[in-house]
């Protein structure tokens, strides 16, 4: 059970960012409006998301299903654009392909494209992770001093962020059922993150929403890079 009142954002640790993060989101924050290619983005606080519901009592509960998502856990937990590779394999892709390296072109373009909003917001609601809260007894997987340890704050998920973003572009220019399936993978890759008690499903929820937002974005301003996702499908399915 929680220690700390519901959607509690901590806050994070200041000492505990990444470095070269904080000097670049942390230390100093940019006033004013969060926005991606000049359309302003928005977020609820934690708070509102949360509501009455205890989030520490469900990560305890999938504290249990760590031994079945252990190898996983690791491999998406080199970064946030590892949260990219479960994705796409949902269709049959991936970014090492050589037959088609335009896919890694758009997944490096696009990944540097969204990390701005995606720590802005870190910075701004600097959400505690779990641990703050919850107690021993969660015993988070990435806990300092691993040295895969989250150094930014928690809200909004950055791996649930990027797996949904992807999620949600590709599954426009797919089937429904493929589309399921990408949306599938990134849920599980969402759901990892909490599994391991480095995030609450708020976190999850919030970079669920964040992604859908940037996808919006880059379809109503026919950006460059829906040209690009355009190229990579018709690549693939000739």
């Amino acid at each position: 059970m929680s220690t700390c009142p519901p959607g509690s954002v901590g806050p994070y640790p200041l000492g505990d960012w990444d470095e070269d993060l904080w000097q670049r989101y942390g230390e100093n924050p940019e006033p004013g409006p969060i926005t991606f290619h000049g359309k302003e983005l928005t977020l609820p606080p934690p708070e509102q998301l949360v509501g009455k519901t205890d989030e520490c009592a469900i990560l305890l509960q999938y504290k249990l299903d760590r031994g079945a998502h252990a190898l996983n856990i690791h491999r998406e937990s080199q970064g946030a654009y590892e949260a990219i590779a479960p994705v796409i394999a949902a269709i049959g892709l991936s970014t090492d392909d050589p037959v088609n390296p335009l896919l890694k072109q758009v997944r490096c373009k696009l990944g540097a494209e969204i990390e701005e909003p995606i720590y802005r917001f870190k910075a701004k609601f600097m959400r505690a992770r779990p641990w703050t809260c919850c107690g021993a007894e969660l015993d988070p997987m990435l806990a300092k001093p691993h040295w895969r340890y989250p150094g930014q704050p928690a809200y909004p998920s950055g791996h649930a962020t990027v797996a949904w973003f992807f999620a949600y572009l590709f599954g426009e220019f797919y089937s429904p059922p493929q589309r399921q399936r990408l949306e599938s993978a990134a849920a599980q890759v969402a759901r990892n993150r909490e599994i391991a008690g480095v995030h609450y499903p708020s976190d999850s929820e919030a970079g669920k929403r964040l992604a859908k937002q940037l996808v919006e974005i880059i379809l109503s301003k026919g950006l460059k890079s829906e040209l690009e996702i355009r190229a990579v499908v018709m690549s693939i399915s000739k």
